[in-house]
Order: structure tokens, then sequence, then C-alpha cells
């Protein structure tokens, strides 16, 4: 692993094209003044090679990379878990 590559671990949202995928990522954060956790959460558009065989709700692995294209700067690494339906 490189010194600033970022590794995070997220649920798979939905296709946003032909090689992309869109992973939502949750996080707490606490405020400085008043101490509060804060959950909050955002979405990367992620690149990966075969995008059939996900559904709605996976835990995947994603990593930080150069950037792809405008929005892309992460690669898709594993499936870490999979939906039951």
């Amino acid at each position: 692993m490189k010194k600033n590559e970022k590794k995070l671990l997220g649920k798979f949202v939905n296709i946003s094209g032909k090689n992309t995928i869109r992973v939502n990522v949750d996080f707490i954060k606490i405020h400085k003044k008043y101490k509060k956790y804060i959950n909050l959460s955002k979405n990367y558009l992620v690149h990966c090679n075969s995008v059939d065989d996900f559904k709605v709700g996976d835990k995947v692995l994603i990593k930080s990379t150069r950037p792809i294209s405008k929005t892309k700067s992460f690669v898709f690494v594993k499936k870490v878990e999979e939906v039951q339906q």
C-alpha cells in the first residue's frame, strides 16, 4: 500500500456507466465545538471492469488511484459481503 493511498469500505448503490459503479461510504465525524457525533455519507464513482455481478447493498472495498476521469479516482478491489435476497 502506498503512503497516501486510501482504502474505503462502502455499499454498492447502482451502475453508473460501462465500467463505473457508485459506492456510498458512511463515516462518523465529531463536531469540534459541541463534541457531538455526526453521521455523514459520501458517494464515490468507482472504476470496475465487470459491473454485472453486483446487487444493491453489497459491501465493497475500494482504493484511491490516479484520476481516471473528471469524477473517478477510485478503483474496485473486492466484494466483502453479498446481500441475501
